[in-house]
C-alpha cells in the first residue's frame, strides 16, 4: 500500500484542488461563445488548456450552452472526453471578421411547430447557425431562447417542434464562423401556430359534458346572461383545436337584467351536487388589446366559476383577470394578474384569494384542468388544479397560498344545492374599456386523463 508523508499532498490531490479552486471562480461569469474551430476551448482563446477544463467542470451537470460542447443539451462525460482529447491543441487567430447577418429568414407556422428557412451564407469560414426564439418581438425584451444543437443548413425544419397551438412566436438567426465570430442579427420573422385536429375529446366515454363551440353557437349551454347577444360569437381563429372557440366582448354599458355588467355562459349541471367528483377542462386566452386594471376602488372582473345559487352567489373558486395587491385584493394601483378568489365556503361573506398568477401573458392559450368535489361538508368538499401557460407543453400542479396543492372547504354553498358553471365576463360597472376573452375546449369529465 502506498503512504502519503504528513502534511504532504500528492501531486494529483494538488491537481485537483488547483482545478477545483479555479472552478469556483467561473461559477458566475459569463462567457464568449465557444470557439467551433477547436472543440474544448470553452473561452475562445484559440487553445484548449487548464482554464477551459476548469469552465467545463463547473458548469458539470448543466444545460448550460457555453460548456455543452457537442450542443446535446447537457455538460456531462461526453463533453469532458472531448475537451480531454483536444487538451494542449491550438488554432490560429480569424483575419476574415464576422459572418453576415443571415437574410430571406421566413417562419411558417403549423400544428404545435414552426418551420424556418433562409439563405445561405458564402463565407469560406462559416461554421454553423443559431436561432433564437421569442413571444414577444422586441429582440431586447422577454426571454429569447436558443433552440438546440448548431445548425449546419440554412433551415430549421425539425428544429422547433412541441410547441403551443394559437401563439405567435418570433425568430431571428444569426451565423458563426469557425473562429467564433458572431454575425448580426438577422431581421425578425414571426409565425402562428394552428393545430387542425380537435383537443376537445367530447367523444371520450369519461366525458360527461363537452362544450367545445364546435357547434358555432351556444347550444351546449344552458343559457347566456348578457345582451345584446351579439356579443357572443364563434371564430375560427384564434382556437386551440377542433373548428371553432367561443369570443366574449363585454362593453361599457352592456348591463344585464340585473343591472349587472355581464356576458356569460351557464352551463346548469343537475348532476353537480353532494358527491359529485369532477375534472373541468378550460382554456382560455387573453386578447392582446384587452386593458386588464381600471382607475377606480375595487376593479374586480370574473372570467369563469362554480356558483352554487342561479344569481351566481355561494361562489367558493372562481377565477378572475384584474389588478390586484399583494393578497390578490382587486386594487387600481396593483399587479396585472390572474387570481382564484372565494368565499371560503361561507355563501355570502367578502371573497378572498387562494392563488395568483402575476403578469398573464396577452395573446396565448392558458390550459387548466380543475378538479372539484362537490360537497357541503367541509372535510369531504375540495378543489385543485393544473395550468399549462402559453409556450409550456405539460401541465403544473398549482400551490395555493397556504402551501397546499388540495384545499378543502364546503364547496357546495347550501346542503342539497347544485352548482352551476358560468364561462364569461362578469365585471365591475366601473370598467369604461371594452373587454375580449376566448375560450375553448370547455368539458366536464370524471377523470384527469380526460380531463387533460
Amino acid at each position: 500500500m502506498k503512504h502519503v508523508r504528513p502534511g504532504r499532498l500528492p501531486k494529483y490531490a494538488l491537481l485537483a484542488l488547483f482545478v477545483a479552486g479555479v472552478a469556483r471562480s467561473f461559477l458566475s461569469s459569463t462567457l464568449a461563445a465557444p470557439n467551433p474551430a477547436l472543440q474544448g476551448d470553452l473561452n475562445n482563446s484559440s487553445h484548449v488548456d487548464i482554464t477551459d477544463l476548469s469552465i467545463l467542470l463547473s458548469r458539470y451537470g448543466t444545460t448550460n450552452a457555453d460548456a455543452d460542447i457537442n450542443g446535446d443539451g447537457q455538460v456531462n462525460i461526453t463533453d469532458l472526453s472531448i475537451l480531454l482529447t483536444h487538451f494542449g491543441q491550438a488554432v490560429s487567430g480569424d483575419t476574415n471578421g464576422a459572418p453576415a447577418a443571415p437574410t430571406g429568414v421566413s417562419a411558417t407556422g403549423g400544428d404545435r411547430q414552426v418551420v424556418l428557412n433562409w439563405n445561405d451564407n458564402v463565407e469560406p469560414d462559416f461554421s454553423y447557425y443559431a436561432v433564437r426564439r421569442s413571444t414577444q418581438s422586441d429582440p431586447n425584451m422577454g426571454t429569447w431562447t436558443r433552440l438546440p444543437g448548431n445548425l449546419q443548413v440554412s433551415s430549421a425544419t425539425d428544429a422547433d417542434v412541441a410547441l403551443a397551438n394559437s401563439t405567435t412566436y418570433y425568430y431571428y438567426v444569426t451565423a458563426v464562423d469557425i473562429y467564433g465570430n458572431v454575425s448580426a442579427r438577422s431581421a425578425i420573422t414571426e409565425a402562428n401556430t394552428q393545430g387542425s385536429a380537435s383537443t376537445s375529446d367530447c367523444g371520450n366515454p369519461a366525458t360527461l359534458w363537452c362544450g367545445d363551440f364546435d357547434t358555432a353557437d351556444y347550444s351546449q349551454f344552458t343559457q347566456l346572461l348578457g345582451q345584446p347577444s351579439t356579443r357572443i360569437t364563434f371564430p375560427a381563429s384564434p382556437r386551440l383545436g377542433g373548428s371553432n372557440s367561443l369570443r366574449v366582448e363585454l362593453r361599457p354599458g352592456d348591463l344585464w337584467t340585473d343591472s349587472t355588467s355581464r356576458m356569460q355562459l351557464r352551463k346548469a349541471g343537475p348532476t353537480w351536487g353532494e358527491g359529485a367528483d369532477l375534472y373541468f377542462h378550460i382554456d382560455f386566452y387573453i386578447d392582446p388589446t384587452m386593458t386588464i386594471g381600471g382607475n377606480f376602488s375595487n376593479p374586480w372582473r370574473g372570467i369563469f366559476s362554480w356558483p352554487t345559487t342561479e344569481d351566481g352567489a355561494c361562489s367558493v373558486g372562481g377565477f378572475g383577470i384584474y389588478n390586484g395587491d399583494s393578497s390578490g385584493s382587486a386594487s387600481p394601483s396593483g399587479t396585472p394578474m390572474i387570481g382564484m378568489n372565494g368565499d371560503g365556503g361561507d355563501c355570502g361573506a367578502w371573497d378572498s384569494n387562494y392563488w395568483k398568477l402575476a403578469n398573464p401573458v396577452k395573446g396565448g392559450w392558458y390550459s387548466m384542468v380543475y378538479h372539484r368535489k362537490f360537497s357541503f361538508n367541509p372535510s369531504i368538499g375540495f378543489f385543485e388544479f393544473w395550468m399549462k401557460k402559453p409556450g409550456e407543453n405539460s401541465y403544473t400542479k398549482q400551490t395555493f397560498n397556504d402551501s397546499s396543492q388540495r384545499m378543502y372547504m364546503n364547496t357546495l354553498g347550501c346542503s342539497g344545492c347544485h352548482n352551476n358553471m358560468r364561462v364569461g365576463l362578469y365585471r365591475n360597472t366601473g370598467f369604461a374599456t371594452t373587454d375580449i376573452m376566448y375560450y375553448d375546449n370547455i368539458r366536464a369529465t370524471s377523470t384527469f386523463e380526460s380531463a387533460q
